[in-house]
């Protein structure tokens, strides 16, 4: 069989949709909202492709973007990502077998080798949906089909939405079990779907004051976190005054604990806890299936990061890989002392 590429554009959406509704390995970051979202959110060209048979019919998609990042040296480099918490990377659609998708990941690894020369990049990072339903019982990275491209993944604390309330609950640790037996904290907590102006004016406040004027995202682009249709926020008021505001995201059968900020002053009350605990039960109740609560990181005892993952830690559930991989060219440099060497070799 027989492969090729188109870009992503208008004349295209239909087909992107179409492979979307007909495969199980899809996630949030494959829907043409996000895509346009992610290229305004990291400030990058989209050059989202679809894959084609010889029959003319959509058979894959893969979003990915062209970027600026800095190196260790703080140079700009160019590079090709498929941004996305859950993965956002190659999707085919469902009924191949295993030789014919086997083929589809070679011909995708050419063709992305190819796109890291057209553009001059440096590098190149691609993922799958790892809590799609196809993906969510692997164990061994199926992006490693693909010639040419190393093992980067990651893991991520995956809650199974599966399990009723009260197991959820006994697989809490006990510190966070005793905080939830307590009376919940004097806030009034409300629900963000649909978010009003006044409302999002309040959670762009705690972001800025969360960041204290560093990593400030604009307005614009904060509004499309809490806007796009798969949001589901919850904001907290101490009286008239905002402490806190949480958002998820659901797509099919899959959440992603997106963003959350909360003051100070409200950090030591339990409030923090009464709010993820209360946004997973929603998650839950809305069919949710599998819940990712982010990234584990491996920090220094003590730091931010450290206390962020124990914090996520403490609320059960298990680590699981989110499947990734990386491509990077040979260097100039390297490429020439290999010919020379070949030249002094062979006299």
């Amino acid at each position: 069989m027989k492969y090729y590429t188109q870009p992503l554009d208008a004349s295209r959406q239909g087909d992107w949709n179409r492979v979307i509704a007909n495969s199980s390995e899809t996630g949030l970051f494959h829907e043409i909202e996000m895509v346009d979202f992610i290229a305004a959110d990291r400030h990058a060209k989209s050059v989202s492709f679809l894959i084609y048979n010889n029959n003319n019919e959509p058979v894959g998609i893969c979003p990915l973007f062209l970027h600026r990042s800095r190196n260790i040296y703080y140079f700009p480099v160019r590079g090709l990502s498929s941004f996305g918490a859950t993965g956002s990377g190659p999707a085919f659609i469902d009924g191949f077998n295993d030789d014919t998708r086997r083929g589809l990941f070679l011909f995708l690894s050419e063709y992305l080798k190819c796109e890291v020369a057209i553009h001059h990049c440096s590098f190149l990072h691609t993922a799958v949906a790892s809590l799609s339903d196809r993906y969510i019982s692997y164990r061994v990275n199926p992006l490693l089909e693909m010639r040419g491209f190393r093992d980067m993944s990651d893991v991520i604390f995956y809650l199974d939405l599966c399990k009723t309330e009260d197991e959820l609950f006994r697989g809490l640790e006990k510190r966070t079990r005793l905080v939830l037996k307590k009376d919940p904290p004097p806030f009034s907590i409300r629900r963000l779907n649909p978010m009003s102006s006044s409302d999002m004016k309040d959670a762009y406040a705690l972001h800025t004051n969360a960041h204290g004027g560093n990593l400030v995202m604009s307005y614009c682009i904060f509004a499309r976190y809490y806007t796009n249709p798969y949001s589901r926020a919850f904001i907290a008021y101490n009286g008239s005054v905002p402490v806190a505001v949480i958002n998820f995201v659901i797509h099919k059968k899959t959440g992603l604990y997106w963003l959350f900020y909360i003051t100070d002053d409200a950090i030591h009350t339990g409030l923090s806890t009464w709010m993820l605990w209360g946004s997973i039960l929603d998650a839950k109740n809305t069919g949710v299936k599998h819940l990712s609560l982010g990234s584990q990181h491996y920090a220094s005892i003590g730091s931010h990061w450290d206390a962020l993952s124990r914090y996520k830690r403490s609320f059960g559930g298990e680590l699981r890989y989110r499947y990734m991989v990386e491509y990077k060219p040979e260097s100039k440099f390297y490429a020439l002392a290999r010919g020379a060497k070949k030249v002094l070799m062979n006299g």
